[in-house]
């Protein structure tokens, strides 16, 4: 499922971003499912999307989907090597950002943060 998911952002035929976004916060909410979203490619599709949503809405809730990764302790430092930092770097600084989308970005780099190791990386890849 996961995979046919982030495939799905290949279509030509429709506008998936909607769907694949929806779609992966559903799935990051669910514990064991984290580490799977980010086998699977799910920073690395969050970040292609970012620069080409149009909708404050959809900017929300991939700040969500970080969030929601975020909270699971096992995947946070492989959240931040595989650029997760980047992606909230990039959503701050779209335009039309709601305050729900700042707060969850906020969030997710809160709880990135609590991981030592990760700190450093997390500077150098433009956290402040």
């Amino acid at each position: 499922v996961i995979k046919s998911l982030l495939n799905l952002s290949f279509t030509r035929d429709i506008d998936p971003r909607p769907i694949v976004v929806n779609g992966m916060a559903n799935l990051s909410s669910s514990f064991r499912l984290c580490p799977r979203l980010l086998e699977e490619g799910a920073i690395q599709t969050l970040e292609a999307y970012v620069p080409r949503v149009t909708k404050p809405e959809i900017l929300t809730t991939i700040a969500n989907v970080l969030y929601n990764l975020s909270t699971n302790r096992p995947v946070r430092s492989d959240m931040v090597v595989k650029g997760a930092v980047r992606v909230c770097s990039k959503i701050v600084k779209m335009p039309g950002v709601t305050d729900e989308c700042y707060f969850l970005t906020a969030k997710a780099l809160g709880n990135m943060s609590l991981d030592r190791s990760s700190r450093n990386r997390m500077l150098g890849d433009g956290c402040v």
